[in-house]
């Protein structure tokens, strides 16, 4: 019944019932136009009706499908924007649960106050022998992430750097006693990171890179005070 050709680039299909000429042509076009495709030009046998002039009918429903286009092409731009307004609420979520993870800190007040006094502490790491080395390193409390960045002169040439970047294995010590026997210490054990950048904090001629320990559990006592000795896990 049906017999189909092509002509140029639109698909052309003839048919010799008058009546299903309307049906075929609705189904052609969303056929085609749903496929991203020029639509179908539907066309009756020359022997049962007046020829139909392909190429006006051509540029219509050219016009058509492209119409179409630009209406799919819409939606989609709507679509991006949404999923970019999704992606930024979402970072935002993000933004605001960081800052209330960091709002409390595992340290106490007092563990935090110790840390601010001092400046020298002691580093522990495990070379690729599994054997343990310790190190005296500069250091500060960073108040952004609650970790412990430790920075150096030539940092990223130690081997305590390359065995954080190694393994990530570290403990670090800072203690010290006041007169005439009260001492006070802090113990902090957890993951260590190797990282690139964030020596400059510590002062022009530090190197770049520093170690960042973040806490998974805290052991400390202060004589000085009575403070009761506090060992805990908190990550």
């Amino acid at each position: 019944m049906y017999r189909r050709r092509l002509a140029g680039s639109i698909p052309v299909v003839r048919t010799s019932s008058p009546a299903g000429v309307g049906d075929l042509y609705r189904r052609r076009l969303a056929g085609f136009s749903g496929r991203g495709l020029a639509p179908a030009i539907i066309l009756r046998d020359t022997h049962q009706c007046c020829p139909v002039p392909k190429d006006r009918l051509a540029l219509a429903l050219r016009a058509i499908c492209f119409s179409q286009k630009d209406g799919t092409l819409h939606q989609k731009q709507q679509k991006r924007a949404v999923l970019r307004e999704e992606h930024k609420q979402s970072g935002l979520r993000r933004d605001l649960l960081e800052a209330k993870r960091y709002s409390v800190s595992k340290f106490t007040e007092e563990e935090l106050e110790y840390l601010r006094t001092q400046r020298l502490g002691r580093l522990a790491t495990v070379n690729e022998r599994g054997e343990p080395q310790i190190a005296p390193v500069g250091f500060r409390y960073n108040a952004e992430f609650d970790t412990i960045d430790i920075g150096g002169l030539n940092n990223g040439a130690s081997q305590k750097f390359r065995n954080v970047a190694r393994n990530g294995l570290a403990a670090f010590v800072v203690d010290d006693v006041l007169p005439p026997w009260q001492p006070r210490c802090i113990e902090i054990r957890g993951h260590a990171e190797a990282l690139s950048e964030g020596g400059q904090a510590f002062g022009p001629h530090f190197s770049p890179e520093i170690i960042r320990l973040t806490p998974k559990r805290i052991i400390s006592w202060d004589a000085s005070t009575k403070r009761p000795r506090s060992s805990r896990t908190v990550g």
